[in-house]
């Protein structure tokens, strides 16, 4: 059975953001995003330089790729601006591929320059449903035991999210926080811990 980074789960499903409907394969990573959460999948834990390279520069919609996520496929071969899906019985299924031309937003753009820039950073807040899902994007076969490596950049920019097995990442926007109810959750964490 084959393998492929559990992206379906990341990319929109928002009928007003179609042009994140799909999976970017670029220099050898799949990205996906749904505008709050963005992962880029190192391809070369999943399929061989060959298919990587034929499928540079091609987006496939999420709904296919949650088909190919099943590993319910023995071989894939790009011909024409299509991808030919060879079940384990010898079935073949054609799955459409769009050619990028700058129809997917520039995702490198939101990452910092410099990912080694580190500073104290105000207190942050993450929803943690959309870590686990951006989590899952990253290592959904669990490969990594030692857990993510988190890199934050400053106040309202998005926090990078690292897998150092996979070399996959991803970035989660933080939530806002009101600095005054900040104060008092904090207050009343010291008191309980405390007593």
């Amino acid at each position: 059975m084959n393998k492929l980074p559990k992206l379906s789960v990341v990319a929109s499903k928002d009928e007003l953001r179609p042009k994140l409907h799909y999976i970017l394969i670029e220099n050898g990573y799949a990205v996906a995003t749904d505008a709050n959460i963005l992962a880029a999948c190192d391809l070369e834990h999943y399929l061989d330089d060959e298919v990587i390279s034929a499928l540079d520069g091609y987006l496939i919609n999420r709904d296919h790729w949650k088909e190919l996520e099943k590993g319910k496929w023995e071989c894939l071969e790009v011909v024409g601006d299509n991808l030919e899906v060879t079940d384990p019985y010898g079935s073949i299924t054609v799955i459409p591929l769009k050619q990028n031309n700058n129809f997917y937003p520039n995702w490198k753009t939101v990452f910092p320059r410099d990912l080694h820039d580190t500073r104290l950073l105000p207190n942050i807040s993450l929803n943690t449903k959309l870590l686990q899902v951006l989590g899952t994007a990253l290592d959904p076969y669990n490969w990594n035991k030692e857990g993510n490596i988190l890199q934050f950049y400053g106040e309202g920019k998005g926090v990078v999210v690292i897998n150092p097995i996979t070399t996959s990442f991803g970035m989660i926007m933080p939530n806002k926080i009101n600095e005054n109810d900040l104060v008092d959750t904090l207050k009343q964490f010291d008191e309980k811990i405390r007593g």
